[in-house]
């Protein structure tokens, strides 16, 4: 007797098999096959239809998380190189999680600490104020700590809590700002780099809290540090980035970084008083000092490539760049023109790979 027919499902001899398309999403989990067969181990077609349909809602769900972990790492991708590192140094987003759980216990239990003291004493002894301070110094760490973490959650489309209250800082008020602008993606960094700069150097300060004094000692420590990208040094943090450069003699930033750097800053405190992010702009009024030079110090040093760099150039871009691309176009449009190579003038992965050693490192102004 011929079994009937049951959709998702076919018969071999007198046993129910599922038939499920497997969705193109999955299609790496399930090598070779354009489809799940696997007996369900019945003859009745009312059992067939049930464990299939479980079968073809588990195949969605399986889907589904694919889809939200697909969009959670394209999210981490996009995170600044401070709030990636948070995330990589906690094993991925169920770590960070974990992580930030513990570092909001630890913070509240510090809170208490803090609070725990006796304050109607009228000359607390030295032990008991140099216990105070250190519970203080260990609170504002743990605080930190938490508030740095819960950002990085939130940004990957995590609804937590920030604690302390400590939401809106210059990093929330450059997303707003580049979302309000419709700032296109390649210049996303022109902002977010100077305010990651600016967090290394001071720490997360909330918004009412930016005085001017944070503005003036900014581009006197960016002096420091080097925009080379060798070895990913334009991704160490603030202090090792300035410790690399020293070590091994790096290029410097130029005076020129460092005023867009600043000018960036005081674009996005400009703006925050018109949004009610500010009563006023912390930064009104600032300018920075630069030393005045020679006018041969300026001249910036050409190499011309040879022939056969030149050819090694062209090569390059043609096997390794998409045509639609600018890194495929440039050097074509360049060599075309007869340009000479300078400072900022090549395109980063390529100069990064095309350098000639005898020149200074290409390097542009901005460093991630």
């Amino acid at each position: 007797m011929r079994l009937p027919k049951v959709e998702g499902t076919k018969v071999r001899g007198s046993t129910y098999y599922s038939n499920i398309r497997v969705p193109p999403p999955l299609r790496d989990r399930y090598p070779g096959k354009s489809h799940i067969v696997r007996s369900l181990e019945t003859s009745d077609p009312k059992i067939a239809k049930r464990k299939v349909t479980s079968l073809v809602a588990s195949r969605i769900d399986e889907e589904i998380k694919l889809e939200r972990a697909s969009k959670i790492e394209e999210a981490i991708q996009n995170l600044p190189i401070d709030q990636r590192r948070i995330v990589e140094d906690a094993g991925g987003i169920d770590g960070l999680i974990a992580h930030y759980e513990v570092s909001k216990k630890a913070q509240a239990f510090a809170h208490v600490g803090v609070t725990d003291y006796i304050t109607d004493v009228p000359t607390p002894s030295l032990e008991l104020k140099i216990e105070e301070a250190q519970d203080r110094a260990a609170h504002e760490v743990l605080l930190d700590e938490a508030v740095q973490e819960a950002k990085t959650l939130r940004a990957v489309g995590r609804d937590v809590q920030i604690p302390g209250n400590k939401a809106t800082d210059l990093r929330e008020l450059a997303m707003a700002y580049i979302e309000a602008h419709g700032t296109p993606r390649v210049s996303h960094r022109s902002y977010l780099t100077p305010v990651r700069r600016f967090i290394e150097l001071h720490g997360d300060i909330p918004l009412e809290d930016l005085r001017m004094e944070h503005l003036r000692i900014f581009p006197n420590e960016l002096k420091n540090l080097t925009p080379s990208r060798k070895d990913g040094v334009n991704e160490l943090p603030f202090k090792e980035n300035a410790k690399a450069a020293k070590a091994r003699n790096l290029p410097l930033m130029t005076d020129s970084a460092r005023l867009k750097s600043v000018d960036h800053l005081k674009y996005l405190t400009a703006w925050a008083p018109s949004q009610d992010y500010l009563a006023e702009d912390p930064f009104k009024g600032f300018t920075i000092t630069t030393r005045n030079r020679k006018f041969s110090e300026q001249k910036l040093t050409r190499s011309a490539f040879d022939g056969k760099e030149v050819a090694a150039i062209l090569k390059y871009a043609r096997s390794e760049r998409h045509p639609h691309s600018i890194d495929y176009w440039g050097p074509l449009l360049m060599a075309y023109q007869g340009a000479r190579r300078a400072r900022c003038g090549w395109t980063p992965a390529l100069s990064t790979t095309l350098t000639r050693k005898k020149t200074t490192e290409t390097t542009c102004c901005y460093d991630d």
